[in-house]
């Protein structure tokens, strides 16, 4: 059996009936107008399937939605924006920054952020020493910003943060949050010899 087919060419819905009809009805469904169910065939009167991407895309949102409403009302969401304002919506930054560090480098940065370091003021609210006094200076209580930035005591090692930046890199939130500035960081505790009982080894090597 031999079939002769021929094709013509036309312009795109012009005069032709059947085009023109299939342009309204898909005009239609766009716009979002339901068949009446009666005139469907019966495989298209079932709801159809879910979307296995369409659920996962939908899950994710929501999961992370709702981590960020708890991570909002947490105690800690002031003390962490204040020395990273990328914890406002965190996503996976500071994994990126601590992903090449040792881990007693990551450790210690984890608590120098939350306050949790080994430092008198810590260690006295948790009734490890008699005193949060810095031993050092013996001035100020030794929080984590006296340590880093204002003990007289350790001046002579911060040239060391200098070197992250003659301005920037006297920011707290800056050193403790910039992946150029955390070798700096390192080399003065290093430095002051202040934490090399708890953190024998801060060497990047």
């Amino acid at each position: 059996m031999h079939l002769a087919l021929s094709t013509n060419w036309t312009p795109g819905h012009e005069g032709i009936d059947g085009n023109e009809l299939a342009d309204s009805k898909a005009g239609e469904a766009a716009s979002r107008v339901q068949s009446d169910l009666d005139v469907l065939p019966e495989c298209l009167r079932q709801p159809l399937p879910a979307s296995a991407s369409a659920l996962k895309q939908h899950l994710r949102r929501s999961s992370a939605s709702d981590a960020l409403a708890i991570w909002r009302s947490s105690r800690r969401y002031d003390r962490l924006i204040a020395v990273d304002l990328e914890m406002r919506h965190p996503r996976h930054l500071f994994l990126k920054l601590v992903a090449q560090l040792p881990r007693p480098q990551s450790s210690l940065l984890i608590q120098l952020r939350t306050g949790h370091a080994p430092l008198n003021q810590h260690l006295f609210r948790i009734g490890k020493v008699p005193s949060p006094l810095c031993p050092a200076c013996k001035q100020h209580d030794e929080t984590v910003l006296h340590f880093v930035l204002h003990c007289d005591a350790h001046e002579p090692h911060r040239y060391l943060l200098r070197r992250a930046g003659p301005q920037r890199g006297y920011s707290l939130a800056y050193l403790l949050s910039n992946a150029d500035c955390i070798p700096h960081l390192f080399r003065y505790i290093t430095a002051t010899e202040r934490l090399h009982t708890t953190f024998t080894d801060l060497s990047s090597e």
